[in-house]
């Protein structure tokens, strides 16, 4: 199986006390051609300011910050809105959990992955 370069979408809203750790364990994934759109929800906590450090170290993470509240929905619907080009995106629905493993690839071929798929949702 030949695997995209993925665009990982992880929503947060006041997410500070774990998103380094997500962020951490997203950053460890044994598959490396992707990269981490954080769409933060209009989060009134730091978790801008931990993406914003975590991004200046690693250039793969990128923050896209809403100006105000629009829930999940919305959320995902930017992240989508803002991917560089049209392709494939694992989306990411647990925000402030600690973390994904470090198998993506497992999680691809779970979750049903096939060459042209646009869009997975993990949660």
């Amino acid at each position: 199986m030949s695997l995209p370069l993925l665009s990982v979408l992880l929503p947060v809203y006041n997410a500070e006390s774990n998103l380094a750790e997500s962020l951490a364990s997203l950053q460890s994934q044994s598959y490396h051609r992707f990269e981490i759109l954080v769409v933060d929800d209009g989060s009134t906590d730091g978790s801008a300011a931990i993406v914003k450090r975590k991004a200046a170290a690693d250039r793969r993470i990128r923050l896209l910050r809403l100006p105000r509240r629009m829930g999940i929905a919305g959320a995902l619907n930017a992240g989508l809105e803002a991917l560089p080009e049209p392709g494939s995106a694992f989306i990411l629905n647990y925000a402030g959990s600690r973390g994904a493993g470090p198998q993506v690839e497992e999680h691809l071929q779970r979750a049903g992955y096939r060459e042209g798929t646009d869009y997975l949702h993990v949660a």
